[in-house]
């Protein structure tokens, strides 16, 4: 398992929650056309608007506008969200043509003598490691307990607290003498060079620690730099141009999904030009408080029809409240879908953002769109299954990506090739209830 692999599936979540609401949207924003056809027809009736009137006219122009304005909107919202979708897989598959081919330079690199004689350098000086750190940690152990003893010592303690027998003991003559009995009875000068000599071995096993990790560190960095002086060639270079192109095309692409998907909303929330003309020409043409007080003047004189109209408006306000609440609950899910992608991105994301966005939206630095290549990540956990989890609620996103760093495979432990390193299409993960 591989960047590219996980981040394809956190791309694939994203794009199938963004679907989902763009469905919502366009259902809700329907159900607003139905509603305002219900209410002009109900007024009609009410009012004998002849349907060759120019009133009449004029609103059945403006809401056929509607329609088709609205059609267009979500058709071109649609066309675009696979755009973009298109854009980022193209932009994978790159990225996971550059890693194999990194992966086959380094195993062809992994057979330089100075290749191999750096790691089986560095494989010892790891395996010495285990050792000094066990030493180290007994030794601290004992230390610590042992030392306690001499703060636990009330003649000891007094003493130290005093400087006795050290170069800034200053006491007068009684107290001088008084602190050497108590010295004698204590075994003062003893303690104090059995004190030293502890924290001397602490201080000492601590520093031979430290002068190891510097050791294996200066082997790892000479171990990375022979591994790229072996595997940097021009094919890569430009494979590696090719995808910063790639990514700034992923960025202008989810770019011109914003504006569409900003005008599906105004459809669905009813707040378009054509929808605000259609409710204003419904107030003109209203000679009551509200619709509901117009079918109850009209009902008062005993036709039959209010009660139907009022029937059909209960049902259809109903049918909007829920599509109403799908939205926000699409909205909700998609954007818990784009936290998990924006924080799988930038904790992957071997690179600080130099292109000057600091933006959170995981689609619009083209920085995190960039991922390390060489790493590896074990094939278990199952990845697909901790996201649906996390998209369920039953899972933190913080310990997700623990999770997830956790699986990450030390280089000397990563498969050099493995079924998951080809990228392949996403499977669908729309199991997650927003």
């Amino acid at each position: 398992m591989t960047p590219v692999t996980l981040m394809a599936l956190a791309d694939q979540n994203s794009q199938d929650y963004l679907s989902r609401l763009i469905d919502c949207l366009h259902s809700c924003a329907h159900l607003h056309t139905e509603h305002l056809q219900l209410q002009v027809h109900i007024l009609s009736d009410l009012y004998d608007i002849a349907d060759d009137s120019f009133e009449a006219r004029q609103i059945q122009h403006v809401l056929k506008q509607r329609q088709q304005q609205q059609a267009q909107c979500y058709a071109q919202l649609k066309q675009a969200s696979q755009d973009a979708a298109v854009s980022t897989q193209t932009l994978r598959e790159h990225q996971a043509k550059l890693d194999q081919g990194l992966q086959q330079a380094l195993g062809e690199s992994s057979q330089s003598p100075a290749m191999r004689e750096c790691q089986h350098e560095l494989q010892q000086a790891q395996n010495a490691r285990e050792p000094l750190k066990r030493d180290h940690l007994l030794l601290s152990q004992e230390c610590t307990q042992k030392l306690a003893n001499y703060v636990r010592h009330p003649m000891y303690r007094y003493l130290r607290q005093q400087g006795f027998a050290s170069t800034t003991y200053r006491r007068n003559a009684l107290n001088r003498f008084l602190d050497e009995w108590l010295a004698k009875h204590c075994n003062f000068s003893q303690n104090l060079r059995n004190e030293q000599l502890l924290n001397a071995m602490q201080q000492h096993s601590a520093a031979q620690l430290a002068e190891h990790d510097k050791h294996i560190g200066a082997l790892e960095q000479r171990f990375e730099d022979l591994r790229k002086a072996l595997t940097q060639q021009p094919v890569q270079a430009k494979q590696v141009r090719r995808i910063e192109t790639l990514a700034n095309q992923v960025i202008d692409h989810w770019a011109q999904v914003e504006p569409l998907y900003l005008e599906a909303l105004r459809y669905a929330r009813c707040e378009d030009e054509d929808g605000q003309d259609a409710l204003r020409w419904l107030k003109y043409e209203l000679k009551a408080e509200s619709l509901e007080a117009a079918l109850a003047q009209w009902a008062a004189i005993g036709s039959p029809q209010p009660e139907r109209y009022r029937r059909e408006l209960l049902a259809l306000r109903q049918r909007l409240d829920i599509a109403t609440e799908q939205i926000n609950e699409a909205l909700d899910a998609l954007r818990h879908a784009e936290a998990l992608e924006f924080a799988l991105r930038t904790s992957m994301s071997p690179f600080a953002c130099t292109c000057g966005a600091q933006s959170t939206a995981p689609t619009r630095c083209t920085c995190h769109l960039l991922l390390p290549t060489g790493e590896r990540y074990a094939p278990r956990p199952d990845y697909a299954s901790l996201i649906d989890s996390y998209m369920n609620r039953a899972l933190l996103l913080g310990s997700l990506i623990n999770t997830i760093k956790a699986a990450r495979l030390a280089p000397a432990t990563a498969p050099e090739h493995t079924v998951s390193d080809t990228l392949s299409p996403a499977p669908q993960l729309m199991q997650g209830h927003p």
